[in-house]
């Protein structure tokens, strides 16, 4: 989602650009993918008694991720509620929106009109961009990310972050700050 919203916002302000990096999103994604994170975040509960609950839920979404990233998740991720049980910071309507789509042809069918205005968004930012792909992520293609990198935008960059999927800070911190420094310092 983060991605997309930015491809729409320089799309739609490419004066107030001056850099920008597209983390696994683009126009078109491979809705398989995007339904796993759905239900992932629909079988999710609400609360968990411990935070290894937590982290258990975590390693089941993100298998490639390391444990101390994991509880690092668990720890800065989560509050206590009033009742001792440990909730998720994350945006109740965001997880709400999360849970909506419940078919490839559902998820696909609300966002086939966005597709193509997001390859005119992409087609409209003029400054460097850096498109991170997780090499075995199960959103973001390597055909769309290359289409990105080639075709859409004027200054694009691919990098292609090993050992990750689609949360790929998260998954090979290491992988993609190397990238991004990489790409920030025009060394890539």
């Amino acid at each position: 989602m983060g991605g997309r919203t930015a491809i729409r916002f320089a799309g739609a302000h490419p004066e107030r650009m001056a850099g920008l990096v597209i983390v696994d999103a683009g126009p078109d994604l491979d809705w398989r993918g995007v339904l796993k994170i759905r239900d992932d975040a629909a079988r999710a509960p609400d609360s968990f008694a411990t935070l290894r609950e937590y982290e258990s839920g975590v390693a089941r979404a993100l298998p490639m991720a390391r444990p101390e990233i994991i509880s690092r998740l668990a720890r800065h991720g989560t509050r206590r509620r009033a009742d001792g049980r440990f909730e998720s910071k994350l945006d109740p309507f965001f997880r709400e929106g999360l849970k909506r789509a419940t078919s490839a042809d559902a998820v696909s069918e609300e966002t086939r009109s966005e597709t193509d205005d997001l390859w005119t968004a992409l087609r409209r930012i003029p400054c460097p961009t850096l498109v991170v792909r997780g090499a075995a992520s199960d959103v973001l293609s390597p055909d769309c990310a290359d289409r990105m990198v080639d075709e859409a935008l004027a200054e694009g960059t691919l990098a292609v972050v090993p050992q990750s999927a689609h949360a790929v800070m998260v998954e090979n911190p290491q992988g993609f700050n190397r990238a991004v420094a990489d790409f920030v310092l025009g060394e890539g």
